[in-house]
């Protein structure tokens, strides 16, 4: 049965009081990245969406010491680091390392320090690091801000003793490397001493800001003296000192605007605790708006289910990452590295921007779950990536920090057009319709390398499709992604037009023009998938301009030639050829496998087919091969998103049995408390578990809709602003959260509310 509760009878229901102590930030540590990933993510410690993000290192620092620099399964920690690292795949940019050195009077002191310790054993939670470490005993406490973060370090007080010897007299030392550490000295209203740096590293692209700076600020009150050792700068305290407290602070724009920052967020009067509360507090809110208010009966795999969705859900609000700051006027301001003429310590730009996303990847999970329960954010967030349009002339398709050239089609505009189609308010619509006819009308220049714009435009204009004895490889793949963001601006452009019905934007002369243009965007979507649809194999297929017929050697699990990370089973059923938002009528591509059944069994087949695979233009087995292999869900690939709506498709079809029971199989063996079937990009994989614990899927990101499917929580509330009463959904299943293949909850309605 179905209960809808009303928000006065909330207040007698018991719901999960610390989300935050459900998270896991030790998941997909457990791994070895490029040979099977099982989440390929780091534990990080900060707010959400926050300036900086903060973790342990488990490897020695060099230049050239790569990206996977933590393992959760390493017992020698060596730094803690302030990072920016959004997927090993793309690496770090303006980072610095830190940490306690003890060494005797005279001896050289350790560049790249060891402690030992237990990872699993230390705290490690969104808004908390604390370990203790051998040999020497030293705990290590940190605790973040947005943009800064306080280090709290317990020095053993008695001296240590080496065997067979007399007692050390220690030096006590906290050291900082990977940065230019070029003035220090005493701080005047407190005393102590004071160091600031620049951290300059980053990717820089054709489309990357030279020149780059993070300006950083360290201070500490117990400090006694500053000194160099090779290339690390170290604050000195007394031998005697127990617990010492390090404040560190950072901006893009300049040294006095990270002292304003250190300032606002960890000022003086406020202690290592009262700051770890204030962060405790914020994740505790941003969480408890997905609110979990019965989990069902307490078991081991309701206690399981509860850690897999608030890890997931915390993976989900730590990217995109803001990178504005607060001026002294309190105005949001913030350095560009889109705006190809901005240059460090140079004139700021105002308003918000963000950073560190992969749209390739999250725009089919990440978004729609910030539409769902976080409109309010997601307004924020997507005005800071129309002022990176504004600033660099285009919409990102990957950015860390500015344009990267990573992943294929221009995602971005399908995460805007489906906020506007979804009802989100709160950023520019008219700076958002321009990004969008950019993105899908003109050609980005040849100098951007695909970081921008749609690689081939005009090829696909002009044939409908990518050829591959015109464009090589991913064709399939490029094809299919423009396809949707054609068919997400029309619906974005066609919502824009209904909203104006008293014609206060747009006249009539500009209406027939976005008509004229979405009917056209509508027309090429159809055309991408209709035009690679091949007969005899029911797949997406490449081909040339003029023959339509197999590849010789055609292999529907060969990997790479026309397919991105996957093979034909993975590209070949774009969901906006299924489900085009309107409930009357499926999409063209149901029409070309001749009818709903004929593609339900093509979908089964897929899940039915052994899960080998064959290298094709890869040349050599990569990760994602061996994972797919490993869900044992035939040519279903769990571990990479183009395969994260195909449950779903099910349901659309009439088989909303089989959806949920398939999506039940995924929840229960594709995730775990310490792993993930994949790569953990941005959230991806967490803001699918997330959505399927709910129960809500949006399949067809550009529509309204979401397909209903299993949820696992007998109750959970749903608050979509800060205030908690703007909209709020509530049910109740009579499901069994015993067993994952269990019992089918009857499908679940939303409250009448419409979510825009």
């Amino acid at each position: 049965f179905i209960v809808i509760f009303f928000t006065f009878l909330l207040n007698f229901v018991f719901s999960i009081l610390h989300p935050e102590e459900y998270v896991h930030p030790l998941a997909g540590t457990f791994t070895e990245g490029d040979v099977f990933s099982t989440g390929n993510t780091l534990p990080l410690i900060g707010r959400p969406w926050g300036f900086n993000h903060w973790a342990p290192q488990t490897t020695e620092q060099n230049r050239y010491s790569g990206s996977w620099w933590f393992k959760g399964s390493e017992h020698t920690l060596t730094w803690l680091r302030c990072t920016h690292q959004p997927s090993p795949w793309i690496g770090d940019w303006g980072y610095f390392l830190f940490s306690p050195i003890i060494s005797g009077a005279g001896q050289e002191v350790t560049r790249n320090p060891e402690h030992y310790w237990e990872p699993r054993g230390a705290i490690i939670k969104p808004y908390l690091f604390d370990a203790t470490v051998a040999p020497y005993n030293i705990r290590i406490e940190l605790t973040p801000t947005d943009h800064a973060a306080v280090l709290r370090v317990t020095f053993p007080i008695k001296e240590v003793v080496s065997a067979g010897e007399s007692a050390l007299k220690q030096e006590k030392r906290i050291c900082f490397i990977e940065a230019a550490w070029d003035n220090h000295g005493v701080i005047a209203d407190t005393g102590g001493q004071y160091i600031k740096g620049r951290a300059t590293q980053v990717h820089e692209d054709r489309m990357i800001t030279s020149g780059f700076s993070m300006f950083i600020l360290v201070e500490s009150k117990e400090a006694t003296d500053v000194d160099s050792h090779n290339d690390m700068t170290c604050l000195r305290f007394r031998n005697d000192a127990g617990s010492v407290i390090v404040r560190m602070a950072t901006s893009f724009i300049s040294h006095d605007q990270a002292k304003l920052n250190m300032r606002r967020e960890v000022k003086n009067d406020k202690s290592f605790d009262q700051v770890s509360k204030e962060s405790k507090t914020v994740w505790r809110n941003i969480l408890k708006r997905v609110d979990v208010v019965d989990p069902g009966e307490h078991s081991e795999f309701a206690s399981r289910n509860l850690a897999v969705f608030y890890t997931g859900l915390y993976r989900a609000l730590m990217f995109p990452r803001r990178i504005d700051e607060f001026d002294a006027n309190q105005q949001v301001v913030h350095y560009s590295p889109y705006d190809p003429h901005s240059q460090p310590g140079g004139p700021v730009k105002k308003g918000v921007l963000v950073t560190d996303n992969g749209f390739w990847d999250t725009f089919r999970t990440v978004y729609p779950l910030l539409s769902l329960a976080y409109p309010d954010h997601l307004a924020v967030i997507i005005q800071g990536w129309l002022n990176a349009y504004s600033e660099g002339g285009w919409l990102p398709s990957w950015a860390s920090p500015g344009y990267r050239n990573c992943m294929v089609g221009t995602f971005a505009d399908v995460v805007i057009a489906d906020a506007i189609v979804k009802g989100v308010t709160g950023f520019d619509l008219m700076m958002a319709k321009d990004a969008l006819l950019k993105d899908a009308f003109e050609e980005p220049p040849k100098f951007s390398d695909g970081a921008v714009g749609k690689v081939g435009l005009r090829e696909y204009i002009d044939n409908g499709f990518l050829a591959y004895d015109q464009r090589g490889g991913e064709v399939v793949s490029r094809t299919v992604d423009y396809g949707f963001a054609d068919f997400a601006t029309a619906q974005a452009l066609q919502a824009l037009i209904a909203r104006d019905e008293d014609n206060k934007v747009f006249d009539s002369q500009a209406k027939e023009d976005l008509q004229r243009k979405a009917k056209t965007l509508l027309e090429r979507s159809q055309r991408a998938y209709s035009s690679l649809f091949n007969k005899q194999s029911g797949l997406l297929t490449p081909r040339s301009r003029s023959d339509s017929r197999l590849p010789a050697g055609f292999s529907a699990i060969e990997w790479g030639n026309g397919y991105t990370e996957g093979s034909p089973w993975h590209h070949s059923f774009p969901p906006y050829g299924i489900y085009t938002g309107n409930e009357r009528e499926l999409g063209k591509l149901v029409d070309l496998h001749g009818g709903k059944s004929k593609l339900l069994s093509k979908l089964k087949e897929l899940l039915q087919t052994p899960s080998n695979f064959k290298f094709g233009s890869y040349g050599q087995q990569i990760h994602e091969m061996v994972e797919m292999r490993a869900v044992a869900m035939g040519q279903y690939g769990h571990n990479n998103q183009p395969c994260h709506h195909l449950l779903y498709l099910f349901a659309l079809l009439g088989d909303s049995k089989s959806t949920q029971c398939l999506v039940r199989g995924v929840m229960s063996r594709a995730y775990g408390e310490d792993f993930y079937a994949g790569d953990e990009d941005n959230g991806e994989q967490g803001a699918w578990f997330v959505l399927s614990a709910l129960g809500l899927f949006s399949v067809t990101p550009g529509t309204k809709s979401y397909v209903l499917g299993s949820p696992i929580f007998k109750h959970v509330r749903i608050s979509r602003d800060e205030q908690q009463n703007q909209y709020q959904t509530f049910y109740d299943t009579d499901l069994s959260a015993e067993d994952p293949k269990g019992s089918i909850p009857v499908p679940l309605k939303l409250a009448s509310k419409s979510l825009s």
